[in-house]
């Protein structure tokens, strides 16, 4: 009988009686994008009936069966001890045996943000900062507007504050979106780092969602002034209300919300008119006496006369205000002219564009997501952790990551297993099986960096060094895709906006920031906390102890079903005779309960 016994789709498939050899792997010095699960090497499965059955007779060439194309459940048990839960199995071949591979502590849908091009800006929604807020001169700043040089002066009224977001918020409905989910060891921290939302973008989604579509009912007046039913509502403008000669209600005009304000007007228009057709004829758009738009006929065929009006016109005004009433005429008409028909409707949506507003900017939204950073989602996550000196591991459940501290490490010496006498011993002369003195991958100095950004005139990179003339001089450990924030007096700098030679206010373009939320109140912006030498040395302190003179080595440990099943990757293990506490770098196991397990000093 087998000491194992390997479930499938929750069905006990029939087993070969041999060892079956298992990789599981820490990713404590792992890229976060490049990070492995644990997994089996081939398992073996002889080729009975019931085994046939339970892959659908993939075998055979004319089988429809979907089993090999798709991922399956499964759990291996040894001795009775299920030592693996949660795994994803696959049919790898069918040859002299059914061959199928085994992976757990899986993170689920992390494979998805790995390999996605999905940016910030794609994420679905923000619910704790929502999808847009009030862009106003902040002259009290806030939580969400917190103080910072952005290059204005404090009278400047043609420009505002803008908001921050905070990282953990981003980060959280990143794993939503993924269908997976995120704990952290430093989760406070995460609180207080902000992105600055630093360009003006609207959002289309929103736009659409506010346009109207208005049905011409009546043509009224010598010039022919077209009349709509009063069905406009939007955040971005109202209508006004006039009457028909026999009490029918309708869209008079439009009156706009915002200053500034861009509108998209599309209309297909195609009438019926009596008559000689004037050369001059055209559908226009008109604010009181100014024409904003103008289409000629683009189609005349007998009497049917067709326009097709489209465009981007800016409605100046202050709130609730326009310079005069929004008419669309259809202009050049005889008085001989009759329209006996006419149809089409038309649509006008804001402009995806956020402008600024006089007065305290009531009604004036400031969108969220289209104005994120477009950073690949999965370089973000990879900036945070690095930041914060976090590894991945599963969480217990396998339903998704744990974000670690390399301090956690030290932290769980208190609850290390003592391996001492599981050690199998090849020599007896107190050293190791094999023993080296590097990690892959390091240099001597290796860099921690922001990004290149021109207006960021200082240095806030920094390095960790290791110990080894043996290594290549130096690399680049990661380099944000954020650049660091100068100081104006005692404020963080963005320089965003400045004044040209005419003393007029431009925009600049510059890199994403990070800044870290600080006051009592947190309406202050500090960059101090976030520079690479205050990073490392608050949380990568254990990390460089460790990397600065690593001592790496590889046993033969004998470890049972129970102790498979209880092995943590966060939690070091205590060997006496080897001075200490290691931490787990890669545990595989072998025939009789024998594993080879490698190791590094902490």
């Amino acid at each position: 009988m087998s000491r194992y016994e390997l479930y499938i789709d929750n069905v006990k498939a029939d087993i070969v009686d041999m060892d079956i050899s298992l990789a599981y792997k820490s990713n404590l010095f792992t890229d976060l994008s490049k990070i492995v699960s644990n997994n089996s090497y081939t398992i073996k499965l002889p080729k009975t009936s019931k085994n046939m059955s339970l892959i659908g007779c993939s075998h055979i060439p004319s089988s429809s069966s979907s089993f090999p194309y798709v991922i399956h459940g499964g759990r291996l048990l040894k001795d009775g001890v299920e030592i693996v839960s949660n795994a994803n199995v696959v049919l790898v071949n069918v040859e002299e045996y059914i061959e199928v591979a085994l992976s757990w502590g899986n993170i689920q849908g992390f494979e998805n943000i790995v390999n996605s091009d999905k940016t910030l800006r794609d994420i679905t929604e923000l619910p704790i900062s929502g999808a847009w807020s009030y862009w106003r001169k902040m002259r009290t700043p806030n939580m969400n507007h917190p103080v910072i040089d952005y290059g204005f002066n404090d009278s400047e009224e043609g420009v505002w504050y803008h908001p921050v977001i905070a990282v953990h918020e981003l980060m959280e409905q990143i794993a939503i979106d993924n269908g997976t989910s995120f704990e952290y060891d430093l989760e406070k921290i995460l609180f207080e780092i902000r992105i600055p939302l630093l360009t003006k973008n609207g959002s289309p989604e929103q736009s659409e969602e506010c346009s109207i579509t208005l049905t011409p009912v009546s043509i009224s007046g010598m010039d022919k002034e077209i009349l709509f039913e009063s069905n406009s509502v939007s955040n971005y403008f109202f209508s006004t209300i006039g009457l028909t000669s026999d009490g029918k209600s309708f869209t008079s005009s439009l009156v706009n919300n915002f200053v500034n304000t861009k509108y998209t007007v599309s209309w297909d228009l195609t009438c019926t008119i009596s008559g000689d057709i004037p050369e001059d004829l055209s559908l226009e758009m008109h604010i009181g006496d100014n024409v904003l738009l103008s289409a000629s006929p683009y189609s005349i065929n007998g009497d049917k006369v067709s326009f097709s009006l489209d465009g981007t016109t800016e409605l100046v005004g202050q709130y609730g205000k326009v310079a005069g009433d929004i008419k669309f005429i259809l202009n050049g008409l005889q008085t001989e002219n009759v329209i006996s028909e006419y149809s089409g409707d038309l649509t006008i949506s804001p402009d995806s564009e956020v402008t600024a507003m006089g007065g305290d900017g009531y009604n004036n939204r400031y969108y969220h997501i289209p104005n994120l950073p477009e950073i690949k989602q999965i370089d973000f996550l990879k900036a945070i952790t690095a930041m914060l000196g976090l590894f991945a591991v599963p969480k217990s459940d396998g339903s998704g990551i744990r974000f670690v501290s390399f301090d956690t490490l030290i932290e769980n010496e208190s609850k290390a297993p003592d391996w001492s006498d599981k050690i199998i011993r090849a020599y007896h002369d107190g050293a190791p099986r094999t023993i080296s003195f590097s990690l892959d991958g390091f240099a001597k100095n290796n860099w921690f960096r922001y990004k290149e950004d021109d207006t960021v005139k200082g240095n806030y990179d920094d390095k960790i060094v290791v110990e080894s003339e043996s290594l290549d001089a130096e690399r680049d450990v990661i380099t944000l895709p954020f650049a660091a924030c100068d100081y104006s007096g005692s404020m963080v700098s963005i320089p965003l906006y400045s004044y040209n030679s005419e003393g007029q206010l431009e925009m600049n373009d510059v890199e994403p920031r990070l800044i870290y939320r600080s006051g009592n109140d947190g309406t202050i912006a500090s960059f101090k906390e976030l520079e690479w030498g205050t990073l490392l040395g608050k949380y990568y302190s254990s990390y460089q102890e460790i990397v600065r003179n690593p001592k790496v080595i590889s046993e033969y440990v004998r470890l049972n079903p129970v102790e498979l099943k209880e092995l943590d990757m966060t939690v070091p293990v205590y060997i006496r005779q080897y001075g200490g506490y290691w931490g787990l770098i890669e545990v595989k196991t072998k025939d009789n309960n024998i594993c080879e397990v490698k190791l590094i000093k902490l």
